[in-house]
């Protein structure tokens, strides 16, 4: 009698359980188009808000830095003996053809230089970076951004990964030129 009961049990469970599914598989069926535009929305919305927040922590809000690691990036190895960087938003094999520190004063003027520049959303271009940013305090990273100095996008820190913006031109461009002469400078 007791087997029976819980088969009977079983039985029903399993009805009931199967009877959910359906009715879940139905109802995101039915509402599949409005339920992709909400994530699609919402997904747009995430992007830009991570992209305000990185902008607006590692732009002209910059912490303080004693140090800024250059790293200059080739697309092929000539030597055979440089490392590999993976950069993201390019599927380009990249290489560290030269690293330079810069402190104190240099490291300075390259951080006042970076916070004078306004950023954007960006994304369209290049992206072909060849030179690494990673300012530092007290031997931290505080921030690392890839730039490609060609189509003027770059990356800033973000949670889950780096976001891609850009460099607004216009009244900061001899801002951003100084900044660009300097790191090439430094690089050699």
């Amino acid at each position: 009698m007791k087997n029976k009961v819980l088969k009977g049990i079983h039985r029903i469970l399993f009805l009931l359980g199967l009877a959910i599914s359906i009715a879940v598989l139905a109802t995101v069926l039915v509402y599949h188009e409005g339920v992709s535009a909400i994530l699609t929305e919402y997904e747009q919305s995430f992007k830009k808000d991570q992209k305000d927040s990185a902008m607006a922590a590692y732009g002209n809000s910059l912490s303080e830095i004693d140090e800024v690691r250059l790293l200059v990036l080739v697309e092929t190895n000539e030597t055979g003996s440089y490392e590999e960087f993976k950069a993201p938003y390019t599927s380009q094999k990249l290489f560290i053809k030269s690293s330079a520190v810069l402190a104190n004063e240099e490291a300075q003027q390259i951080a006042s230089l970076w916070r004078k520049l306004s950023f954007g959303h960006g994304g369209s271009g290049c992206f072909e970076p060849h030179h690494v940013l990673q300012f530092r305090y007290q031997q931290k990273l505080v921030c690392e951004s890839v730039v490609c100095f060609l189509c003027g996008n770059l990356t800033l820190p973000s949670f889950p990964s780096p976001v891609l913006v850009g460099f607004h031109t216009g009244d900061d461009e001899g801002t951003l030129v100084a900044l660009k002469s300097m790191i090439e400078k430094a690089g050699r």
